[in-house]
């Protein structure tokens, strides 16, 4: 979402608020001047210890652009427009290694617990729950900013994620905190947090059952802003009971819907309903798999009536060629993510059903069990 710039109520009147980063959010860039072209002037401000760069004043109606020049990579943001009450937010990223110099916040080890007081955190303005189309799956994305304002480590309860049933390939992403951890669909962010900013970014998919989908999560922590963001497919739409505002926005030739709302006490949730989803009809591909499998049994009850050794070794010829097919698949899909076709956490969820299907035809053909019963067994 880098450039993009995002209306918030949390910043004064004529605020804008421009956070640079080099390679990931986590790794954010102090100390560095940042510009802002207002009515073809340019103002300069520096980042501060949190890589944010700070400027007021700026007159409703006005049209602005932010931008830098950093490792010698010039960023620059969509033009906006103040709106007459609150302030922007947005971010500038670099494309540069993420653990290049600059980046102090992303090297910081994880809160020490010596002399961490009791207190609470907040889900700042920069957390947002962004949604993407991948094939026929959703791929969603919680962009966490956990905020502590206080001087000292504050001690918290684990903020604890229950992800929704449905959802697939639970992880959190590289970048994020190693304060979090993932364990099936539950995601756990352990204390205490250091002051200032925390970032963890966790991603899952989904497989809709139809045109329609509906995400509820619910939030340990207060959110000071709820930020919404749904890639634009076909007749979509998105609703949510939280969301006050929508609007268009774009990124790369790709269209998003970007709905807000005012800030969630601890413990609220955020449902989302999607409708309009772009889907292919389900029935041709069950029509296939049910005559594939009534194959399968006919031919293998045929084959243990005529030569039960000969069906075997029929069986595990057929594994043997699948591994190969898997192999391939998964070189290809690694050749994919070195490419930059495929995100890193589209390219986990699928290397883990690869792998999977893999260890199961390892040990079949280990074992020496190869028969038509485990071709006919439900692949992962």
């Amino acid at each position: 979402m880098s450039g993009i710039p995002l209306s918030v109520q949390d910043l004064p009147n004529g605020t804008v608020s421009v956070r640079l980063v080099r390679g990931d959010l986590a790794n954010v860039v102090p100390n560095w001047p940042v510009e802002l072209l207002v009515a073809g002037k340019t103002q300069v401000a520096r980042t501060d210890e949190t890589g944010r760069a700070e400027f007021s004043g700026v007159a409703p109606g006005t049209k602005a652009r932010a931008a830098a020049t950093l490792d010698g990579e010039r960023l620059e943001s969509e033009e906006f427009v103040l709106a007459d009450t609150g302030g922007v937010r947005l971010l500038l990223a670099s494309q540069g290694p993420a653990g290049a110099p600059g980046g102090a916040a992303g090297s910081r080890p994880p809160a020490a617990r010596a002399g961490a007081t009791a207190g609470t955190v907040v889900l700042g303005g920069d957390s947002r729950i962004v949604i993407q189309f991948a094939d026929d799956e959703l791929e969603v994305f919680y962009l966490l900013d956990i905020m502590n304002a206080g001087l000292a480590p504050v001690k918290t309860e684990p903020l604890v994620f229950e992800m929704p049933p449905a959802a697939q390939g639970t992880s959190v992403l590289e970048g994020s905190s190693p304060q979090a951890v993932a364990e099936g669909r539950r995601v756990t962010i352990e204390g205490p947090f250091a002051p200032g900013r925390t970032v963890v970014q966790v991603a899952y998919s989904l497989t809709p059952g139809g045109d329609r989908a509906r995400i509820a999560q619910r939030f340990p922590a207060a959110l000071t802003q709820v930020t919404l963001i749904v890639q634009r497919a076909g007749a979509l739409t998105m609703t949510s009971p939280v969301v006050r505002e929508l609007r268009e926005m774009s990124d790369q030739g790709r269209s998003f819907i970007m709905g807000t709302g005012p800030g969630l006490a601890a413990g609220a949730t955020v449902t989302i309903d999607l409708a309009g989803l772009p889907h292919v009809a389900r029935w041709p591909r069950n029509l296939a798999l049910g005559l594939a499998a009534l194959a399968l049994v006919l031919g293998g009850w045929a084959a243990i009536r005529k030569d039960a050794p000969n069906a075997a070794a029929a069986a595990r010829s057929r594994l043997e060629a699948r591994r190969e097919q898997l192999l391939g698949d998964l070189m290809r899909l690694d050749g994919s993510l070195r490419a930059g076709r495929v995100d890193a956490a589209r390219h986990a969820a699928r290397r883990e059903g690869l792998l999977g299907e893999l260890e199961r035809i390892y040990g079949t053909l280990d074992r020496g069990e190869a028969s038509g019963d485990d071709e006919a067994r439900p692949r992962g």
